[in-house]
């Protein structure tokens, strides 16, 4: 295995069909339970995974590198095997920054309050607002 997605249930993900639709390369959605997210990872028998619910923080301790950014949020959700280093990133807030539907500048000037609804992901966005210079950041998310 090569390539692919990591966490506990995955019945939800659609990132086999868009990854195999836009690359040449086989994806793999691979359900782990807590008990074999350890053994997984010590092996490093992948090139690049992807990480899910409820794995982005777990798997902070396996990895011989975390980006400054991934550090900063606390979550890594792609984690890449440099030649059995395992390098921890997160591009959730990447994604967010591109494509963020609000100008920051034109939401600090009017908002000090933002509210994030999600069930994950809410440190990426409260980290996004906060550069942003937003300071109170509620957080609901309902519970999987």
């Amino acid at each position: 295995m090569r390539y692919g997605l990591i966490g506990e249930k995955l019945g939800h993900s659609f990132s086999k069909i868009i990854h195999e639709q836009l690359a040449d390369y086989t994806y793999d959605l691979i359900p782990l339970t807590r008990d074999e997210l350890d053994a997984f990872l010590r092996e490093k028998q992948f090139a690049a995974l992807n990480v899910t619910i409820p794995y982005k923080e777990t798997v902070i301790p396996y990895l011989d590198e975390v980006d400054s950014r991934a550090q900063r949020i606390g979550a890594v959700n792609t984690v890449v095997n440099r030649n059995g280093r395992l390098c921890g990133y997160n591009t959730d807030f990447y994604g967010l920054f591109t494509t963020s539907a609000f100008d920051t500048q034109w939401l600090t000037s009017c908002i000090r309050h933002f509210t994030i609804c999600k069930a994950q992901g809410r440190r990426v966005q409260g980290c996004h607002c906060r550069s942003g210079g937003i300071g109170c950041i509620r957080n609901y998310h309902r519970i999987l």
